[in-house]
């Protein structure tokens, strides 16, 4: 046991090696880009919490400009499911005559705009082609006619 003991008290304490210029140098630098991270972290947090919204209005005009790349029947319904999105936004006192079938969402929208484009106008032949298979129109038409109308709704 005496041998162990010798050998204990010859040990001698971990050291460091002596720091050198570069290690200041090395801490500074780390220091740097920590404060570079939470300066990106920061602007980007700014940026996602100060974006602008897109309003209805863009949204809607970049939907429809997506169901271009579409044609025929497909065309027609990207176009009604946008629509009937467009009409779920609007506030329930935007539904002009309260009916629930499937008038309901071009009444809405009519009301909700101002117009009579989706009961009388060329909305009205993109109700009727949705609900009658031999019903024919011509999306571009549509389109063209949407459009104006879209840019003229209010946000």
């Amino acid at each position: 046991m005496d041998r162990r003991a010798d050998l204990l008290t010859g040990l001698r304490d971990i050291r460091a090696p002596a720091p050198t210029p570069w290690d200041v140098l090395a801490d500074g630098m780390m220091a740097f880009a920590a404060g570079l991270l939470i300066a990106l972290a920061v602007a980007m947090l700014a940026r996602t919490i100060m974006r602008r919204r897109r309003s209805r209005r863009e949204v809607a005009l970049a939907e429809l400009e997506a169901t271009r790349q579409l044609s025929g029947k497909d065309r027609l319904l990207a176009q009604a499911i946008l629509l009937r999105h467009l009409a779920s936004q609007l506030p329930a006192s935007a539904n002009g005559n309260g009916s629930a079938g499937p008038l309901h969402w071009s009444a809405k929208l009519d009301h909700g705009m101002g117009t009579d484009f989706f009961t009388a106008g060329a909305g009205a032949g993109l109700r009727d082609a949705l609900y009658r298979q031999d019903a024919e129109i011509d999306p571009e038409l549509i389109d063209r006619e949407l459009v104006q109308l879209l840019q003229s709704m209010k946000d």
